[in-house]
């Protein structure tokens, strides 16, 4: 009896000693946890989106930026919100560019710093600032909406003694307008109306006085030349009289001034060379151009002047043959080389 129960008790001894160890290993355990600081877990990120069932899912190249956080428990994670990821492209960037732009326009626009005060005329001789700023006429207009072409056309059109104009605009609120006017050589005299006519032939209003100008006196207005472009355009109505008018165009202003016929010019300058002293030049719309010399004799040479200097020159022998005869006549008409003609009385 004795033997047998010796085997068992040892078996329960060594049950309960293993017992033991385990307690005394959880108990360990347990007190190295408390005293040791469970270190931080790190964020995760990822792209995928959470929870949402695969049918929903939509493919996209900008996904929306996931942050987990681990749990202090295994296999616990908690899911943070969402946050858009923003990637600026061209179209944006042009977007802002333009929005920039349109502010600043209208800045320009709508601010009193940038409204045009007064305007800087330079380079008049006669012509004054009060005559010019009328046709401007800037005054408290924003600087962006002041056309210099406009400007320019504007005063070329207005007063055909401008020979050129710029201007000259410029930030905040400058406008500057400098004009060249143009220099007189030639007055053509009509009854009280002068007119006066530059180097280039162009035909332009007097303003003022200018001393020592050769004069014109005539019945009718200076023969103007007619443009290239005018006589193509004639010549076309005339030839298809239905495309001219059915045509709508309107006509554009014109800005440059008439052109005296540049023949007509050069004959005046020649005679002024070649008469008296004292003689005055004279043209007619009938009998074309011509002088009155200071014995009162009328001389006219007509409108053709491509043989100028044989009807000067028959001109002269007339009038002296008539003057060895005694024979003073009031006028002498050589515009027909082949059949010159002299009246006692015009």
């Amino acid at each position: 009896m004795n033997q047998s129960k010796s085997p068992n008790r040892s078996r329960i001894e060594e049950v309960r000693q293993r017992r033991a160890q385990r307690t005394a290993q959880r108990t360990e355990t347990a007190s190295r946890r408390a005293t040791t600081a469970t270190p931080a877990r790190p964020v995760i990120i990822r792209n995928a989106t959470f929870g949402t069932p695969i049918h929903r899912q939509v493919a996209t190249h900008r996904p929306r930026r996931t942050y987990y956080v681990a749990t202090g428990m295994p296999g616990v994670e908690m899911r943070l919100p969402s946050i858009p990821v923003v990637r600026p492209g061209w179209r944006t960037l042009s977007a802002m560019l333009v929005l920039a732009a349109l502010i600043g326009i209208f800045s320009l626009w709508a601010s009193p710093f940038f409204q045009v005060d007064t305007v800087a005329f330079e380079g008049m001789e006669r012509l004054t600032v009060g005559d010019l700023e009328p046709v401007v006429n800037l005054h408290n207009l924003a600087i962006v909406e002041v056309d210099a072409t406009a400007v320019k056309e504007e005063l070329l059109r207005f007063f055909p003694d401008l020979e050129n104009v710029q201007v000259q605009v410029g930030l905040p609120n400058t406008v500057k307008v400098v004009v060249t006017e143009r220099r007189p050589i030639l007055a053509w005299q009509k009854e009280d109306q002068v007119m006066w006519i530059d180097a280039k032939g162009f035909i332009f209003p007097a303003r003022g006085s200018v001393e020592g100008l050769l004069t014109v006196f005539s019945n009718d207005k200076p023969p103007v030349a007619v443009p290239p472009e005018e006589s193509r355009s004639k010549e076309s109505a005339e030839e298809t009289p239905e495309k001219a008018s059915a045509g709508n165009s309107k006509p554009a202003l014109k800005t440059t001034p008439e052109q005296i016929d540049p023949q007509i010019l050069q004959t005046i300058q020649r005679l002024a060379t070649l008469l008296p002293e004292n003689s005055v030049i004279a043209y007619d719309d009938q009998n074309g151009i011509g002088w009155k010399a200071p014995d009162g004799l009328q001389v006219y040479i007509g409108k053709d002047l491509s043989n100028f200097e044989l009807k000067y020159a028959m001109a002269e022998q007339i009038a002296q043959q008539l003057y060895e005869k005694g024979i003073y006549p009031a006028l002498l008409n050589v515009a027909d080389p082949d059949a010159p003609f002299y009246r006692m009385e015009q």
